[in-house]
C-alpha cells in the first residue's frame, strides 16, 4: 500500500514539474520585458524633455530674431538626437503655444496658438509602437503604443538697475 502511494506521487511530480518550469520561465520573460518597456519609456521621456527645453529657447522673446516653426522644430530634433533619439523626424511632434495659469488655480496648462509670435512655450510628443515581448511571439502578446509628452516655457528674466550720480559744478 505505501509503495503504490509513492508511485502515484512520482507520476504527479513528472507532470507538475515541467509545467511549473514553463510557468516560471514565462513569468521571468514577462518581468524582463516589463523592465525593458519601463526603461524604454524613461529614455523616451528624457528625449522629449531635452527637445522641449531646446525648442522653447527658439520661441518669441523680447527683441532678437523673429522665431519660426522650422527653427523651433530643428532645435527640438537636434536636442532629441543628441539625447539618443533614433526615430524618424515625423514621429517627434512639436507644437508651439502658451503655458499659463488661465484659471488662477495654480495649475499650468498648455494651449496651442496659431501664430508663433504669440507663443512662449513648446509641447513635444513622441509615440512609439513596441512589441510587448521580444522573447515571446508577437502574435501571442501583440504590441503597445508608448506615448510621452513634455512642455517647456521660455522664461524671461530681467533686472533693471538705475544707478545715478550727482555732479555739482562750482
Amino acid at each position: 500500500p505505501a509503495t503504490s502511494n509513492y508511485r502515484r506521487q512520482q507520476g504527479a511530480l513528472t507532470v507538475i514539474t515541467p509545467l511549473l518550469l514553463v510557468i516560471v520561465v514565462i513569468l521571468s520573460v514577462m518581468a524582463l520585458d516589463g523592465a525593458r518597456l519601463y526603461m524604454l519609456r524613461g529614455e523616451m521621456q528624457a528625449q522629449v524633455n531635452v527637445a522641449a527645453q531646446a525648442a522653447a529657447s527658439g520661441t518669441q522673446s523680447c527683441g532678437g530674431l523673429a522665431p519660426t516653426t522650422a527653427t523651433v522644430r530643428q532645435r527640438a530634433l537636434a536636442a532629441a538626437r543628441a539625447q539618443g533619439y533614433t526615430g524618424v523626424d515625423e514621429a517627434l511632434l512639436v507644437e508651439t503655444g502658451l503655458i499659463d495659469d488661465a484659471d488662477d488655480d495654480g495649475v499650468l496648462v498648455f494651449e496651442p496658438v496659431n501664430f508663433i509670435e504669440e507663443s512662449n512655450a513648446v509641447l513635444v510628443s513622441y509615440t512609439r509602437n513596441e512589441p510587448i515581448s521580444l522573447l515571446l511571439p508577437e502574435t501571442m502578446f501583440g504590441t503597445l503604443d508608448i506615448t510621452v509628452n513634455a512642455a517647456a516655457r521660455k522664461e524671461a528674466v530681467a533686472s533693471i538697475s538705475a544707478a545715478g550720480g550727482l555732479s555739482l559744478i562750482h
